[in-house]
């Protein structure tokens, strides 16, 4: 609970006021404890940002994920992700905040990445049985992650700003029509 408390007060605070912005008195006074309690769970600021990138990635890709074995075809499984992705950011808008503030911040270590990338393997599988199939461009797994990766975040972020004008349905329709046309043969 008070570990839960620390990092939904850590999301609030980053996103307002960066890693620099944020000293951990203020982290630990808005989730109700000690700034001691705070060292307890998390032994540095640094520590404490890497678990709170890990919980918004997993949310993420355990949305991503959810009921994806359940479809067959590759396109198919495309359109489902990207409705996924919209689905979860519609929920989780700090979360989604918070990892695009953080993404490439060099106080997420290694490690923390190479976690997430472990995580993330389902889609280079995905996009492996693609290639394998015929129906995925031969190139580089990577390029064609960070093609996907590009236009989803891309129509994430744009989902946010215009959340009111837009027709939900139609424009998970459009993101995955964009993706399947970028990568396939």
């Amino acid at each position: 609970m008070k570990k839960d408390n620390i990092l939904n007060a850590a999301l609030q605070l980053f996103i307002t006021g960066g890693f620099q912005g944020t000293p951990t008195l203020k982290i630990a006074l808005k989730a109700g404890v000690s700034n001691g309690t705070l060292f307890r769970y998390f032994p540095n600021k640094q520590e404490l940002i890497n678990a709170l990138y890990m919980r918004c990635k997993d949310s993420g890709i355990n949305a991503y994920k959810d009921g994806l074995e359940k479809i067959g075809e590759l396109k198919d499984k495309i359109t489902y992700l990207c409705e996924n992705a919209i689905k979860w950011v519609t929920l989780n808008k700090q979360d989604y905040l918070f990892f695009q503030q953080f993404e490439n911040s060099p106080y997420i270590n290694t490690i923390t990445k190479e976690e997430v990338t472990k995580k993330m393997y389902f889609l280079t599988n995905i996009i492996e049985e693609g290639k394998r199939q015929k129906l995925v461009k031969q190139v580089s797994t990577n390029l064609i992650l960070d093609i996907i990766f590009g236009i989803v975040y891309a129509s994430m972020s744009h989902y946010i700003e215009n959340i009111e004008n837009v027709e939900v349905s139609k424009y998970v329709q459009d993101i995955a029509e964009f993706v399947w046309d970028s990568i396939k043969i």
